[in-house]
């Protein structure tokens, strides 16, 4: 049953001040005022909510130091501090993240959101112009970089083992790092034709509807599924327990730690692994993996629908973003008008 003590309100936000909770005399209406405050809290995520109050206080600061009240905003102060965010150079995306912080705080206290006044809609635009920068990309991983990697990895120590097996799922299933850092052996369910991932929770999953993942065994070495399904039980997993680990080594050999893998050590375990492949590491990263399966994938010519439905993709622009034309496949479109 939701419970109000299950979300704390931030210090910013002040329903009372305009819900008028106190209104009612009736019993029942009075125990759902008290859950109403929670429950316009969970139109965003927690992660989500603390971005924007980390945004939000900024401002608020900002504010405070000019003499100026934060809430409800000045439209030409509230300008002036985009350009202060502009000047120092910022990503695009700190700019959004500012707006739609101070946006959120003002609709939770009852006030219109400051971002749909014109001369803040001209600054923002104006912003996205002027802090515009080419997109760095990694570059994909191929399928037979992947393959020799596995190989290598597989035969090696409980750590180097591991590696393979998150190498071939971030890979063959297209995971983000998100989706990978909270798998647990629960989330993996293996038959005989293939390893179904369930996945409770996907970045552009916003109602946490839940979505599954497929990888096809293979009979060519080294297979994906077969290298992931040998992984916990050499490891000795406990099935609700997060399934990439860091690793301690005793005189008996290698173990999983308490302690879940962190980014940078799953980035620099592959970045290591790269090198030894001859490949130059900063060119790559765990994205690598997810785009690399996507590139690959598209190559061969699997239905765009297909590659959406595996990548978890809700548009064709943002898997398009994901994936690289080779040179053959971008040669089809004159060697078409030519033979036509």
């Amino acid at each position: 049953m939701f419970s109000p003590d299950l979300v704390q309100c931030p210090n910013d936000i002040n329903f009372c001040s305009w819900l008028s909770l106190d209104q009612f005399h009736d019993p029942e209406l009075k125990r759902l005022s008290r859950l109403l405050p929670a429950v316009l809290l969970h139109d965003k995520a927690p992660g989500t909510i603390r971005t924007y109050i980390n945004s939000y206080s900024a401002w608020k600061r900002w504010a405070s130091h000019h003499w100026i009240c934060p809430i409800p905003a000045d439209c030409t102060a509230l300008a002036l501090y985009i350009v202060s965010l502009i000047q120092k150079d910022l990503s695009v995306s700190c700019i959004y993240s500012a707006i739609y912080g101070i946006d959120w705080v003002h609709l939770k206290n009852g006030h219109a959101k400051p971002s749909e006044h014109s001369v803040i809609k001209q600054v923002v635009e104006a912003a996205k112009r002027m802090l515009a920068k080419p997109k760095s990309r990694k570059t994909p991983l191929s399928a037979s970089a992947v393959r020799s990697i596995v190989q290598r990895l597989e035969g090696g120590p409980l750590g180097s083992f591991q590696l393979a097996a998150f190498i071939c799922l971030g890979f063959y299933g297209f995971l983000r790092w998100d989706d990978l850092s909270r798998m647990t052996p629960e989330d993996l369910t293996f038959a005989p034709t293939h390893l179904t991932i369930y996945l409770s929770k996907r970045k552009n999953d916003q109602f946490r509807e839940g979505s599954q993942v497929l990888i096809s065994r293979s009979d060519e070495a080294p297979c994906p599924v077969g290298v992931v399904q040998k992984f916990p039980d050499q490891a000795k997993h406990d099935p609700r327990t997060i399934l990439w680990r860091r690793i301690q080594r005793t005189k008996s050999g290698q173990k999983l730690r308490k302690e879940p893998m962190s980014y940078s050590r799953a980035n620099q375990l592959l970045k290591k692994e790269l090198e030894k492949e001859g490949l130059d590491s900063k060119c790559y990263g765990l994205h690598s993996l997810r785009s690399g399966g996507a590139t690959t994938a598209a190559s061969m010519g699997i239905p765009d629908r297909l590659l959406q439905r595996q990548g978890g993709w809700r548009s064709t622009r943002s898997k398009n973003n994901y994936i690289n034309e080779s040179v053959n496949s971008l040669l089809l479109v004159t060697k078409s008008m030519q033979s036509g």
